[in-house]
């Protein structure tokens, strides 16, 4: 299972929901459908280049496509496997594999269409998940499930180096990954109902939370820009309940980019990457709290 909070805790579901305007902005938020179809579409990856990945179904399996409109490519093996989409670096695709009870990093050629060495010093005998990467370094959550732990670790895979940013144990807690980004890494952390995310400047070496400006005290799936803007999920606890798509940095006011109407919510991630023409993609999964439906769709912030 990928998600556990979100699937335990909120179980997520959205749709065509109600889009706002942004604050200042004279248009409202226009949903863009990336992958919709019958089939589960979850998890969106790219790195705002040719190439797109995503995974699809139970089991979960792995595709990528070029924009070029080459059919998709199957990613992860062995057939029993799962896999789902992290991010693509250059020609480098990060992405998670389960098999067999174990979860690992893994990394594929997008142009060779071919397996590379996994990251050294990343995978263990633990469940190691959401990997996104950029440069050198890596964001992905480990967790324990024996010992009800769960961590944030950023790897840099030229010094060996490994950050931990979040390290949070018991029952009712969960780290979870989001993204990294040039200088910056987010994620959020959850307490017993109550979920924060947080920045990550790694020149600096520090943490900043963002502030909770909304009704609710979930803030969940956060992505970030290469120059630190911050985008996540902030709702109230349960499916579907108040979902907003939030854009904003800490200590300062947040912007509302979308309200999603009831019954709608997002399941796996959201991801942040320059837009080909101007601007900044959104992506994230639309999910229906009614049916279990989900598809992929992005928003264009000027």
């Amino acid at each position: 299972m990928r998600n556990l909070r979100r699937v335990l805790c909120t179980a997520g579901v959205l749709s065509a929901g109600v889009l706002l305007a942004a604050a200042g902005s004279a248009s409202a938020a226009v949903l863009i459908g990336v992958k919709t179809s019958p089939a589960y579409e979850q998890v969106p990856g790219t790195g705002g280049g040719t190439y797109f990945a995503w995974s699809r179904g139970f089991p979960a399996t792995l595709f990528i496509q070029s924009d070029a409109g080459q059919p998709a490519v199957r990613v992860n093996n062995p057939r029993n496997s799962q896999a789902w989409a992290g991010s693509i670096d250059g020609t480098t695709l990060v992405y998670q594999r389960a098999h067999a009870d174990q979860s690992d990093i893994r990394l594929w050629d997008v142009v060779a269409k071919t397996p590379l060495p996994p990251p050294a010093g990343v995978n263990t005998p633990n469940w190691e998940w959401h990997p996104t990467m950029s440069g050198d370094w890596i964001l992905f959550g480990r967790k324990a499930f024996d010992r009800h732990r769960s961590r944030v670790l950023l790897h840099n895979t030229m010094t060996s180096q490994t950050i931990t940013l979040a390290d949070v144990q018991g029952l009712g807690t969960e780290a979870e990954p989001g993204q990294v980004s040039g200088n910056w890494a987010v994620w959020d952390t959850c307490t017993h109902g109550v979920c924060t995310v947080f920045r990550y400047d790694i020149t600096d070496d520090l943490i900043e939370p963002l502030p909770n400006d909304f009704v609710g005290k979930l803030q969940y799936f956060p992505s970030v820009t290469s120059a630190g803007t911050v985008y996540y999920v902030h709702s109230g606890n349960g499916c579907g309940r108040n979902v907003k798509l939030i854009e904003g940095v800490p200590a300062q006011p947040q912007t509302l980019l979308v309200q999603f109407g009831p019954g709608r919510d997002v399941t796996s991630t959201t991801q942040t990457v320059p837009d080909q023409t101007a601007g900044t993609d959104v992506y994230f999964d639309k999910y229906k709290c009614s049916n279990g439906t989900s598809d992929i769709y992005k928003i264009v912030v000027p």
